[in-house]
């Protein structure tokens, strides 16, 4: 009969082991799954800084472009009212920036802003091209006109298109950059949250196997 005893109580004096195993292995999976996500909110943080960096840097291109057309404008209306070449030092230095410019700004796009640029850059070369041949104009007609005027006028509409074109673009940047931020808070305090539940519930789940692992062995005792 005390053999019998024996035998039937081993299962209940390996039932606290076993429990205590399982929960130590409860907890190293929650230190497991505490590193994955924190590689996959790193990564993550680092895609939505990026994004942010580049709409950053678009603004910047595109301030570039603006200044370089406006210089184009200055340069031939200048020139088309005075006939004075050195107007034409504003026009050469904006025409040759305004295409690396351009280029840069197309670079950092994201593909929703691609279909609006191409209509900007079409908007863009036609006013080079008015402001070209008006200064070609100017040089073999000679004196200022009316009809000069009128290109001026039909240039300087092109141009406030241009203007709202690129507040449009500008509007998109900077809300594309409030999203960013937003969006980098949101991982910033999900990945703080995660790490602090994952963190504790590893640590209770050690601790209480730990516990159980201590009775058990005091039992033996």
């Amino acid at each position: 009969m005390q053999h019998a005893d024996l035998t039937t109580s081993r299962p209940a004096m390996r039932r606290p082991a076993l429990t205590a195993g399982l929960l130590l292995a409860g907890g190293l999976l929650l230190f497991i799954l505490l590193a994955y996500s924190g590689y996959r909110s790193l990564q993550t943080v680092e895609h939505e800084t990026l994004m942010r960096s580049r709409a950053s840097i678009g603004l910047l291109h595109a301030g570039t472009v603006l200044s370089a057309l406006k210089d184009i404008e200055t340069g031939q209306r200048g020139y088309v009212l005075t006939g004075d070449e050195h107007y034409l030092g504003p026009f050469l230095a904006g025409r040759d920036a305004l295409v690396p410019a351009f280029s840069a700004l197309r670079a950092v796009a994201t593909p929703s802003h691609a279909t609006d640029l191409d209509a900007l850059w079409a908007l863009v070369l036609g006013r080079m091209e008015l402001a070209q041949r008006n200064i070609d104009a100017r040089r073999t007609e000679g004196a200022y006109t009316a009809r000069f005027r009128a290109l001026l006028d039909q240039g300087r509409t092109v141009m406030d298109e241009i203007r709202t074109r690129f507040d449009e673009v500008d509007a998109g940047l900077r809300e594309e950059i409030v999203h960013r931020d937003k969006r980098l808070l949101e991982l910033k305090r999900n990945a703080v949250m995660w790490a602090v539940v994952l963190t504790a519930s590893g640590v209770v789940l050690i601790v209480i196997a730990y516990l159980l692992l201590q009775r058990e062995q005091a039992r033996r005792r």
